[in-house]
């Protein structure tokens, strides 16, 4: 078969520069770069990060790039490990928009996450500058971003964990630009980054969920540095009739791939949208909803009698546990972001714990929430989140509201308030309370920085 999807992607790597890339998208790069870090730092206290911590820290090596929110070190692809999967650990990472009205937002990639772990970790055994960096991460993203609107949507549909298998392409395509790789070392990389991509969307719900991320960043590295040293794969691994797309993905819309690569870059349009709760995407315009109605109408928990929520099949398929056990399930329910919403008016990371998912209150007021398919938000499409919701009253009243964007959409993007309330709770028991400002005012110039490190210092335990 002519080698052409393998060429197409491996050639937009290796010439795409900082003349090519789009000036404006810089700002929104920046922003979702320090929305990394936040999640990061929020990821790297929890379970799965710790335990994940523990696991590289035994391994050893050499001290080549930090485990942020630590004083640890560790070689570059074990910290991209670490701090990939730390970033994903609280499903509080960013998440690819849709531009096709079949594929689905939200259940396409969180594309930052194994990314922009994998190239903080190259960045900082290279001594690569931010402009570097930042040049890296805008190509990893829009590999990322387009493979995973390209590639059949079947490939979700059964069962493959796409922030797993496509974020190692673009965790591959940012360290070959940070390494200067080649075109013929760049297929080589591809050829090789397809055979380690996986996930496994059965074990959504768990710890290795989050080992998705990670594992794609590490895989990314671990690509580019044997295709540097000139190891072998496939060139046409993206061609093949036993390859990537053939395999994984059941197909690939041809037309798609090649003529939207770069053109328009995703950070263009659609977009990239940033998590105003750490939970699954697909339930943020309906808690959001509900939100902006209890403002509205002034209403209180103890008064509503019943939650109605019409939703798509996609939705339903993805928040499946309508009565979580642990923080880990209540993570992809609806239901439990609604309660939350509706009893403290948050939910934040602080309310994804065991504790408060399993109290009596907690308990109780799920039975109050009803989520269900809605042929009518289902016939308008997936590429927005669509949902009907009706909040019954005691009095025999009843509020309704209709949603499909949340905050942090291109369309309702973050503040630069939003981005430092939200680092803060993030990093409130990470690192030194200052940290948040100082890493916003970096990052605003982070094509201007001499180095990773510059940022990074301000990412360790507090003193």
């Amino acid at each position: 078969m002519e080698n052409v999807f393998t060429t197409h992607v491996a050639r937009f790597i290796a010439e795409t520069d900082w003349r090519r890339l789009p000036a404006h998208i810089h700002s929104v790069a920046k922003g979702l770069v320090y929305d990394h870090l936040s999640v990061t730092l929020a990821g790297s206290r929890s379970m799965a990060g710790r335990l994940i911590q523990e696991y590289v820290e035994g391994l050893k090596g050499l001290p080549e790039a930090p485990i942020l929110g630590t004083d640890r070190r560790a070689p570059e692809a074990l910290a991209s490990l670490a701090n990939g999967m730390a970033a994903h650990a609280d499903d509080y990472d960013d998440t690819q928009v849709a531009s096709l009205p079949d594929r689905v937002t939200g259940l396409l990639t969180h594309p930052t996450t194994p990314v922009l772990a994998a190239v903080l970790a190259v960045a900082a055994t290279e001594g690569a500058p931010g402009r570097d960096m930042l040049i890296a991460y805008e190509v990893g993203l829009e590999v990322a971003c387009k493979m995973a609107e390209a590639i059949n949507p079947d490939h979700y549909k059964r069962g493959f964990h796409s922030t797993g298998t496509l974020g190692a392409f673009g965790a591959f395509a940012a360290a070959a630009k940070l390494l200067r790789l080649n075109e013929k070392e760049i297929l080589l990389g591809i050829g090789i980054v397809a055979s380690l991509a996986s996930g496994l969307r059965g074990n959504f719900g768990t710890m290795t969920k989050p080992l998705h991320a990670g594992r794609a960043a590490e895989n990314g590295i671990m690509a580019a540095r044997l295709a540097q040293k000139g190891f072998t794969a496939t060139p046409d691994v993206l061609d093949s009739r036993w390859g990537f797309f053939s395999i994984l993905g059941g197909g690939v819309d041809r037309d798609y791939l090649l003529g939207h690569l770069g053109n328009p870059f995703q950070l263009e349009s659609p977009g990239v949208s940033i998590k105003p709760y750490p939970c699954g995407s697909l339930a943020h315009p309906t808690m959001d909803a509900i939100r902006d109605l209890v403002k509205e109408q002034g209403f209180g928990p103890e008064r509503v009698k019943q939650v109605d929520i019409g939703v798509t099949q996609h939705i339903r398929n993805a928040l499946r546990y309508n009565r979580p056990q642990t923080a880990l399930e209540a993570k992809f329910s609806l239901e439990f972001g609604v309660t939350m919403i509706l009893l403290t008016g948050k939910a934040g990371i602080h309310q994804y714990i065991d504790e408060i998912v399993m109290s009596s209150q907690v308990q109780r007021f799920l039975d109050r929430v009803h989520c269900s398919i809605d042929p009518q938000m289902d016939a308008l499409g997936s590429d927005k989140m669509h949902t009907a919701i009706r909040i019954h009253i005691e009095d025999g009243r009843s509020f309704e509201k209709e949603a499909s964007i949340a905050r942090g959409y291109p369309e309702r993007p973050f503040s630069v308030e939003d981005h430092l309330v939200k680092f803060q709770e993030c990093a409130e028991t990470v690192v030194d309370k200052d940290a948040g400002e100082a890493v916003w005012r970096l990052l605003m110039n982070l094509e201007e920085l001499p180095s990773v490190n510059e940022i990074t210092k301000y990412l360790v335990p507090k003193t």
